[in-house]
């Protein structure tokens, strides 16, 4: 699995479509940090956005991580948020479980 970073046309297009000003994305892309590990013993590698997120109740929204990952045919990325953001914050996904596969080109 290899984490990088999308091309910053791609990050401030995704960023304009979930409604976010052109002013400050240069910066916040270069904020973007990879995924990894927190721990030695960690399950899973930690996403942090570039960005403060303000959620209210009852209200979704799409969120760019500026993100993506080069996968093996038999692998899947599985997103989960925290625990103590769900028990704390009731935050979710709104599919509950976001899945990405491989894409396998050729």
């Amino acid at each position: 699995m290899k984490f990088e970073k999308v091309s910053f046309k791609q990050f401030r297009d995704d960023m304009i479509k979930c409604g976010f000003e052109e002013e400050h994305l240069e910066e916040m892309y270069n904020s973007i940090k990879l995924p990894e590990r927190s721990t030695q013993g960690s399950a899973g590698y930690d996403f942090r956005l570039p960005y403060r997120v303000f959620v209210n109740g009852g209200h979704s929204d799409l969120l760019p991580t500026g993100i993506k990952c080069m996968l093996d045919d038999d692998k899947v990325l599985m997103l989960y948020p925290r625990s103590s953001l769900g028990t704390k914050y009731g935050f979710r996904l709104l599919n509950t479980t976001g899945i990405i596969d491989a894409k396998i080109i050729g």
